[in-house]
């Protein structure tokens, strides 16, 4: 994957941690989604469909546009 796929995953992780108090595991189960992909998308080895980021934003209570802040 390339660089904006960390980028973005490192922000995921980064948000998850900021604005929730759950484990990837656990955050992944509240997302709907399977631990391996929350992981993959973390370390940006996965890329993400706007949906799944949709989904992600929502979970995280935060509008989308906040994933891609700095990016």
């Amino acid at each position: 994957m390339d660089s904006l796929s960390k980028k973005l995953g490192y922000r995921v992780k980064k948000l998850r941690q900021i604005h929730t108090d759950l484990s990837q595991y656990a955050f992944a189960e509240k997302c709907g989604f399977t631990h391996p992909y929350m992981n993959r998308i973390e370390r940006g080895l996965a890329n993400p469909s706007l949906h799944v980021l949709g989904t992600i934003a929502s979970a995280l209570g935060v509008p989308i546009e906040e994933l891609f802040k700095d990016l």
